[in-house]
């Protein structure tokens, strides 16, 4: 119990703060895949959800919480289906004076401007995509948002 308590003692506090946190929710893997090498190359580290239920946990993370910046990389109907969540996330952000949650907007084709707006609070939406896209095009976009 005692080499617990020091190694307990040891942790930084506060916890150290990633300089910028990638949540992307996207169900295809192989895409998920793309998305995530090429969100990486824009300065991101990156989390992943595979599921609207999953990335509605996910989005609480302390890493995503706590980093300096925050980017969502979801479909338009996942923002939907998570947009309390990711709104109650984005507003703690705000609360601790942290940059605004980004969010980039995936839709299938043809589905752009159809499909429903999600309702997020305290977010700054920096894209809206429309599969299928250049994994380049996802690059510039994440490095743009950290400038």
């Amino acid at each position: 119990a005692r080499q617990r308590l020091r190694t307990a003692r040891a942790l930084p506090w506060p916890p150290l703060m990633s300089e910028a946190v990638c949540l992307l929710g996207e169900d295809s893997e192989p895409l998920r895949g793309l998305m995530r090498d090429a969100l990486v190359a824009g300065g991101y580290d990156v989390l992943q959800a595979e599921s609207s239920a999953v990335l509605a946990t996910q989005v609480h993370e302390p890493a995503l919480v706590s980093a300096a910046a925050v980017l969502l990389v979801l479909g338009g109907k996942w923002a939907c289906q998570c947009a309390v969540p990711i709104s109650v996330a984005a507003t703690l952000r705000q609360q601790l004076h942290l940059a605004p949650t980004c969010i980039v907007l995936l839709y299938e084709s043809g589905t752009l401007g159809v499909e429903e707006s999600p309702d997020l609070h305290h977010c700054r939406t920096v894209a809206m995509l429309e599969k299928p896209f250049e994994m380049e095009v996802l690059s510039e976009i994440a490095r743009a948002s950290l400038a």
